[in-house]
């Protein structure tokens, strides 16, 4: 299930952080970091890969990912950059 647009993408995404490291969805901005703001640890990342491959019918490298300052912005521009292959 990819969502038709960069927004709806967002929100998706913003969902999934939300739930799966048990955030406020209003924390969660664009320009968010996962590890340094959220606190996200490397398994709780693993995790949010894993619920955003099931999510959004794709499958993220993690490799991709860079090790710090991912942002909730990255990963959504990330998530449509897959949807257009």
């Amino acid at each position: 299930m990819l969502a038709n647009n960069r927004y709806e993408v967002a929100t998706e995404v913003q969902r999934v952080i939300s739930e799966t490291l048990s955030v406020a969805i209003g924390e969660i901005q664009n320009s968010t970091r996962i590890s340094e703001d959220l606190n996200a640890s490397s398994m709780d990342v693993v995790t949010l890969v894993m619920s955003f491959d099931d999510v959004f019918g794709i499958e993220i490298d993690l490799n991709a990912i860079p090790s710090s300052n991912v942002t909730v912005d990255w990963i959504v521009d990330y998530i449509c950059r897959l949807a257009t292959r």
